[in-house]
């Protein structure tokens, strides 16, 4: 019953006996959760798991689309991490302007974080998904995401008790 109430909300019905026709219910979920609109973002973060984040092919599923990605070596400055150019952090502030940059991908030690978060939050960034291992605040209208990867240890450690 709750299920036909919430897809029934966001303007999915069904067939009386039959059920729902699975491509119209999927379609519509992602329309509403967004995933249809083409969204920009950045990583700041060339390190490993910068990298690793840049290097996956499943992001454009959601929408997301990595323009460029963010360092301060100028050995991997100029670069390439898959199909993203690695830019001095230098221009950061300019590639989010230009590219309306909406999400911002923090890959950066726990110190540099808070900072950042403000150069991109000041720079038009409306969403910020967070792998540093810190936590911090972020003004009102700003979206965050905090991944703790010990948070996710503990859980798994839980269940292997």
């Amino acid at each position: 019953t709750q299920v036909r109430k919430d897809l029934a909300a966001i303007g999915v019905r069904g067939y009386p006996r039959i059920g729902y026709r699975a491509v119209d219910a999927s379609s519509r979920i992602r329309e509403v959760l967004g995933f249809d609109v083409r969204k920009k973002g950045i990583i700041v973060g060339a390190g490993r798991l910068g990298g690793a984040l840049a290097s996956y092919p499943g992001f454009g599923a959601y929408g997301l689309e990595i323009v460029a990605i963010f360092d301060t070596d100028d050995s991997k400055v100029g670069s390439s991490i898959g199909q993203h150019p690695v830019v001095t952090l230098d221009k950061l502030e300019q590639v989010i302007s230009d590219e309306h940059v909406g999400l911002a991908v923090l890959a950066v030690p726990a110190v540099a974080a808070p900072a950042l978060a403000e150069r991109v939050v000041a720079a038009g960034v409306r969403a910020i998904w967070n792998f540093a291992p810190t936590r911090f605040a972020v003004p009102e209208g700003v979206r965050i995401r905090h991944e703790q990867i010990s948070v996710g240890l503990a859980e798994l450690s839980y269940h292997l008790k």
